[in-house]
């Protein structure tokens, strides 16, 4: 996309992920004509497909959507909680063929960070620990 304000391309993520995306990549690309650009690429089950390309052609100055068929292998996850200093944070934890690896929940991180003015990365890494305190091996 190279006719769209770059201030718009935050909005259209947004929008984009409440349509259903489940990841949004925008990328900086030289176009046709040597013009920079924007690639926009979104992963999105098929039965969002039709609301991602509206957004996509309503939101930006884009004149098309390409689009293809990709298959996608993900770990088996659950959400488990643990309680931290500033509070419960939700873990989502994979199961992986070396072991489960936990990633504490941003959003929870970010709002008990902000709330008690600690930085967001000592939040990160103590609910990352507390989960593998409380979970050996």
């Amino acid at each position: 996309i190279d006719n769209t304000r770059p201030e718009v391309f935050e909005w259209v993520d947004d929008r984009l992920r409440r349509v259903g995306a489940v990841d949004v990549v925008m990328l900086g690309v030289v176009m046709k004509k040597s013009r920079l650009g924007t690639r926009i690429e979104v992963l999105c089950d098929a039965a969002h497909r039709r609301a991602i390309a509206e957004a996509i052609l309503t939101e930006t100055g884009s004149l098309g959507v390409r689009w293809q068929e990709i298959q996608r292998t993900k770990l088996p996850r659950r959400i488990e909680t643990v309680e931290t200093p500033w509070g419960p944070i939700r873990v989502k934890v994979a199961s992986a063929p070396s072991g489960d690896r936990a990633i504490p929940e941003y959003d929870d991180c970010r709002a008990a960070a902000s709330k008690h003015q600690v930085p967001l990365i000592e939040i990160i890494d103590r609910a990352a620990r507390l989960y593998y305190d409380q979970h050996p091996g």
